[in-house]
């Protein structure tokens, strides 16, 4: 019950016991083994046999705690979910009953934590009486994910990606499969290389007869520093429907989801059709530097004696939260880091302002001349130069694509073009989708001093460059930088001017037609009640086309997202319909797949 009117240190007590069960871990790190050899099958000391001895760190159903800006403390105790509930079409109605009293006038919640211990992913399936994963169990699994707080860009939070990695391996082995650990390498200054983290693999070979579906996710998530938090973002919270957390929608809930998945084709009495492989990588968010020198050696491991049939990846979203989607295109990217550099030191404006050529002010003025503003267009000569034509086909998929022009508008909370205007829709979803673009991201200058009379000795800017069949990622960078080097010799100034490429990935381009891609829409219009839109993405997952030639199999994009999940955005979530439904999906696709596959020549599946 509410405790109210508390005051002094007995209100401070109550809060710092609340804050202290928020925190608590929801892994035992004791259970973390070192990597070795492909092993199979569960461990000593999992949380099947806690549970079993009575161990007090398996617990039973949560309990919310939320302190409010009051003092207002409310428990909030979760009943079980209505999964009779997921089985319509309707957004509606949450699948998780709650009691709990209503809120103050405050209404502010400080924390929000489901307070639960760690159980393995094989003692709660192990409570099924079917081969049925129920949300109950993907919640719980997931909540033990999204503790990691496993921030790829943060070297303080290195111990946080290798216990997601360890927990992922244990989760795989739960449900059969032999598993390894490879580690990608990365260049350091002076040819020194150093290891990046961990890539985990599993493999499930029902019968080495039958061709393999490659699940590829990462576990690794971007940071959540930002003050628009509701709740603990490394603390998965369940309200309104809807289970939120840092990396719930990108990439962890997709991932819970195709191991359940497995794990009911396995149990479900029936032959598998298909064997079963797993890539999920720990630095999709920094690039997956040496992703695919690192897998190399693996791949005749993951794809057996009968090669791979396609490799599933569940990274891309929906244009809205009510008609589901495949993606079939991405763009491929360039970044660039550029810089002025002019004198050894600081200087004072007041002093030498005027009298000195201005690092900042000459950056400004040639990043000013990249972009037409009115019309959005790049300005570099060349830049659209080797763009793929409009398709006849390629036309008609847009023309099945249900876009509101001002529904975008109003969710980016930004000034967009072409809103209003005639054909808006289609207009946005090509400069979207299949146009190049170039966005300044970042701008830097004075960055170490809060004085705001010095003249800098040097400005710099990150710039992203976008760009789509047929270019190049060394084309662009030749096209931008020979833009940039020649208006900066405009400005007549002896100071230098730098551009230099620190990363990139290649676009990508599925066939909607092809078997892979066909099953999926059934899949979705199966689960979903209605076809799903063929689209395309903005940006950019390098992985996919190195998986299509390490695997020598066609890449789906099979989106479980929805537009306003917030991915790498404050208060990330992923409806609980969408997970539980995006699991019976992924089931679906194995189904509409194989089958698919059953009615092909085996001749034209060799080829």
């Amino acid at each position: 019950p509410p405790a109210r009117g508390l005051a002094g240190g007995r209100r401070g007590a109550i809060l710092d016991a609340i804050h202290a069960l928020c925190i608590c871990p929801l892994f035992d790190s004791g259970a973390l083994r070192p990597a070795g050899e492909a092993r199979a099958g569960k461990r000593a000391g999992s949380a099947a046999d806690l549970e079993s001895a009575g161990d007090p760190r398996v617990c039973t159903p949560p309990l919310c705690f939320l302190a409010l800006e009051s003092g207002t403390v409310l428990a909030n105790e979760v009943g079980g979910p209505d999964e009779d509930a997921l089985g319509d079409n309707s957004l509606a109605s949450p699948p998780f009953t709650s009691r709990c009293s209503s809120l103050d006038n405050m209404g502010t919640t400080m924390a929000v934590s489901d307070v639960t211990r760690s159980r393995s992913m094989s003692s709660l399936l192990s409570r099924l009486g079917s081969a049925e994963v129920g949300l109950s169990a993907l919640l719980h699994s997931l909540g033990e994910l999204v503790a990691f707080a496993s921030v790829s860009a943060d070297p303080e939070a290195a111990h946080h990606v290798l216990g997601a990695a360890h927990w992922l391996r244990r989760a795989l082995e739960d449900i059969g499969a032999e598993t390894r650990l490879v580690c990608p390498r990365r260049a350091r200054g002076g040819g020194a290389e150093t290891s990046g983290h961990p890539i985990v693999l599993g493999r499930i070979v029902v019968d080495p007869s039958k061709p393999t579906i490659v699940f590829y996710g990462h576990y690794d998530v971007v940071g959540a520093s930002g003050d628009g938090w509701l709740t603990p973002p490394f603390q998965l919270t369940v309200s309104d429907g809807c289970a939120r957390g840092r990396g719930v929608t990108d990439n962890k809930a997709p991932i819970v989801a195709m191991i359940a998945m497995v794990s009911e084709v396995l149990r479900s009495g029936e032959p598998p059709p298909f064997n079963f492989a797993f890539v999920l990588d720990g630095e999709e968010e920094i690039g997956s530097v040496g992703f695919e020198k690192a897998i190399s050696n693996e791949c005749g491991w993951l794809a057996g004696e009968a090669g791979v049939a396609c490799v599933l990846i569940s990274n891309t979203y929906w244009l809205s939260d009510e008609r589901p989607c495949l993606v079939y295109g991405l763009r491929g990217v360039v970044h660039l880091d550029v810089s002025v550099r002019g004198g050894s030191r600081s200087l004072h404006s007041g002093v030498h302002g005027g009298a000195v050529y201005e690092p900042t002010a000459e950056l400004v003025a040639v990043l000013g001349t990249l972009v037409d503003q009115p019309t959005g267009t790049v300005r570099a000569p060349g830049f659209e130069k080797s763009v793929r034509p409009l398709g006849a086909e390629e036309e008609q998929l847009y023309d099945g694509v249900a876009f509101d022009a001002d529904a975008y508008a109003k969710r980016t909370r930004a000034s967009v073009r072409h809103v209003g205007k005639e054909d808006a829709a289609r207009k946005l979803m090509m400069a979207r989708w299949r146009q190049p673009c170039l966005s300044i991201n970042q701008l830097s200058a004075n960055a170490n001093s809060n004085n705001l009379s010095v003249i800098p000795p040097t400005a710099s800017a990150h710039i992203s460059v976008r760009f789509v069949p047929d270019q190049t990622g060394a084309e662009m960078v030749e096209v931008v930088a020979a833009h940039l080097h020649a208006e900066f010799q405009k400005l007549r100034t002896p100071n230098a001017l730098t551009v230099i490429c620190c990363g990139g990935g290649e676009w990508w381009i599925g066939e909607p037609d092809s078997k892979p891609y066909q099953a999926a829409a059934h899949a979705l219009e199966s689960v979903w009640g209605q076809a799903p839109s063929f689209i395309r993405e903005g940006g950019t997952i390098p992985v996919t086309s190195a998986l299509e030639r390490l695997m020598g199999a066609p890449a789906v994009h099979l989106s479980l997202g929805q537009a306003s999940d917030n991915a790498h955005l404050d208060n990330e979530r992923m409806s609980l319909q969408a997970l539980y439904k995006g699991k019976q999906t992924l089931r679906q696709f194995i189904i509409f797949f194989a089958a698919a596959l059953a009615d092909e020549p085996e001749a034209a599946r060799s080829r």
